[in-house]
């Protein structure tokens, strides 16, 4: 016998019909709030997720070669292809642009307690607008549509991935360091690594060699000097035909080319920046305790204090966005796990799901736009999805219903008596038109059968027609 794939779940009758309400619920306070509903296709190009989605999100996906013999993958979540869109619209649409979507997404996930492998997702996105009250909108949008669904078990948890990627720069780590360690606190706040375990894989790790004194590259800079050998390879790349070269600025490829030569990421700095990710992991709690303690944590690193400014200006937008202090955990060692981000992160937690399993989640992402290769600047953008499988199960831990009790006479049941089936019929076009539900028998049953049914099916009223089409109740 054929089954349902591992992970998806077929919805029918109340359950659907919840799933519809906190769709339509949510989508009509999205679009009241001016985002506008926008549809992407479920298969797109691998590469659109690979980019800057990290290699936990890619070994996640479902991929697969089609019959033209492209790399495609269902889509494991929405962002990548909202920016896709975006990019490849027609004309420059005008900033800041308001998203909002919903349909579902795929990912081979394999976490206790978390049975799904296709999710449902509603989500917006802000495209073209920075700074603190931007990002707060976007979090007090998430926030305030849980209350729209009635629920009251819902908790805040901020983070804010720029914090730790400044810190991380200021103490001199590649940007592959740094993703890496990005990673790195992910995986601890998921448990699946230990601070002991990634200090090993450090210290057992060869180091790189270091490029020989006065080799090929030291002895190209000391005689063109490093704007010389930019114009070079600038040069070397167009007259290869480089792909690259032609969506992005080949300048700054070489610069970033530069950067990584001179990169030192040597056993002892990796060591430091672990030791400070290890710390930022155990920082969460209210806000200002925990910026508190981030501020004695960058004097103690020798980095300088001011990236968490942003955090206090975020959390000062939030209360004006009426989101009280008291709501929100401070959770500076957030990352999510997906590589794309770049400053504000944040998830919405119940705690009658148990564990951090979030209802929603989203940050700010301003990196994706390059990272996809369509430019050389950075576009301001933010955004959130929720989980609307986990939306049903924190409203059914709380007992709430979305839907309202069906009127007894809400759906009907007609059956014709005798030969009065074209009657019935028209009875049943009539109470339409009144806006009710009728069900016309077409088995021919006796009226005594029919009232079975009727109470197999939870329909309430049962009428009978005759052939001069009168109702007899």
């Amino acid at each position: 016998m054929i089954r349902h794939v591992k992970g998806s779940v077929d919805l029918s009758g109340r359950e659907l019909a919840e799933r519809r309400t906190v769709e339509g619920l949510l989508g009509r306070y999205l679009a009241l709030h001016g985002y506008q509903e926008v549809s992407t296709p479920v298969l797109e190009d691998t590469d659109l997720f690979l980019r800057k989605s990290g290699g936990a999100m890619a070994a996640r996906m479902y991929s697969f070669v089609d019959q033209g013999r492209r790399r495609v993958s269902l889509r494991p979540e929405f962002t990548a292809s909202l920016m896709r869109s975006y990019l490849e619209a027609e004309s420059p649409l005008a900033l800041p642009v308001r998203w909002r979507y919903a349909g579902p997404v795929f990912r081979y996930e394999q976490i206790p307690g978390h049975p799904y492998r296709q999710l449902t997702q509603l989500g917006v996105e802000l495209i073209g607008s920075s700074g603190p009250r931007a990002d707060a909108e976007v979090v007090s949008l998430a926030w305030h549509g849980l209350a729209k669904l009635g629920l009251a078990g819902a908790r805040l948890v901020l983070g804010h991935v720029g914090v730790v990627q400044t810190f991380l720069e200021d103490m001199g780590l590649s940007e592959r360091a740094r993703a890496s360690l990005l990673q790195t606190l992910a995986d601890l706040r998921r448990g699946s690594t230990t601070l002991e375990a990634e200090r090993a894989k450090v210290e057992e790790a060869t180091p790189l060699p270091d490029m020989p004194k006065n080799g090929v590259w030291e002895a190209a800079v000391e005689s063109l000097g490093e704007e010389g050998v930019k114009a070079l390879v600038v040069e070397l790349l167009s007259g290869l035909g480089a792909r690259d070269t032609a969506t992005r600025d080949s300048s700054a490829i070489v610069s970033r080319f530069m950067q990584r030569q001179r990169a030192a990421d040597t056993p002892e700095r990796l060591l430091q920046g672990l030791d400070l990710v290890g710390e930022l992991h155990l920082l969460r709690g209210g806000p200002g305790g925990v910026l508190r303690q981030a501020g004695k944590l960058a004097e103690r690193h020798n980095l300088p204090s001011e990236p968490l400014t942003a955090v206090r200006r975020l959390v000062e937008s939030l209360r004006e966005q009426g989101i009280d202090e008291e709501k929100v955990e401070l959770d500076l060692g957030l990352a999510r796990g997906i590589a794309y981000y770049t400053g504000m992160v944040f998830e919405i937690r119940h705690d009658g799901l148990g564990g951090d399993l979030p209802l929603c989640g989203g940050g700010r992402y301003d990196g994706l736009v390059r990272a996809l290769g369509w430019g050389s600047r950075d576009v301001p953008a933010l955004g959130f999805a929720y989980w609307l499988e986990r939306l049903g199960e924190a409203l059914t831990a709380e007992g709430r219903q979305v839907l309202e009790p069906e009127d007894a006479t809400g759906t009907v049941l007609i059956t014709p008596s005798g030969d009065a089936y074209a009657a019935a019929l028209t009875v049943a076009r009539q109470l339409r038109e009144k806006g009710l539900a009728a069900h016309v028998d077409v088995e021919g049953r006796p009226l005594s059968e029919s009232i079975d049914s009727a109470q197999a099916h939870g329909i309430q009223k049962v009428i009978e027609v005759n052939a001069a089409g009168a109702v007899i109740e």
